[in-house]
């Protein structure tokens, strides 16, 4: 049996942390998005069991960048960037980059690019409205009884 602590670990959650600063992401809310914000990077955590049959946490995360993507084979044409760094990208598999105000960033494959702030912001809420659609509970499935 868990106790109310445990059952509430559980619970997936989601994070989101900002792009406001060079350099800095800065902890935030779904429910407040920065009008400054370039960028944010989402967290999602979730219980699993193991390989030792207990619960663990295991997670994910993506990048939202405000921005151009580019396909690394169409870099060419993109005077920012030096061939020797292309090469790089295609040397370690990356296929897509993000050219934001703040350069060049290789992307993975949950991460997204957005025209503008507002499409990004709009994103956001997008993700937060489908992550609260479902209730998440936790229960233990067999409850202790008394016995006479």
């Amino acid at each position: 049996m868990f106790n109310d602590e445990e059952l509430q670990f559980m619970h997936p959650r989601m994070s989101i942390e900002y792009r406001v600063e060079e350099g800095f992401l800065s902890s935030g809310s779904f429910d407040n998005i920065p009008k400054n914000a370039y960028g944010a990077h989402i967290g999602a955590a979730f219980p699993i069991v193991g390989a030792n049959g207990e619960f663990r946490l295991a997670g994910t995360s993506y990048d939202l960048f405000v921005g151009k993507s580019f396909k690394v084979n169409e870099l060419l044409n993109v005077t920012t960037i030096s061939k020797e760094q292309i090469l790089e990208y295609e040397k370690n598999n990356i296929k897509q980059v993000a050219l934001t105000k703040i350069g060049v960033i290789p992307l993975n494959d949950f991460d997204a690019v957005f025209p503008t702030q507002e499409e990004m912001a709009q994103a956001i809420t997008k993700i937060n409205e489908t992550f609260k659609s479902v209730n998440f509970y936790a229960e233990n499935s067999e409850t202790q009884t008394i016995h006479r």
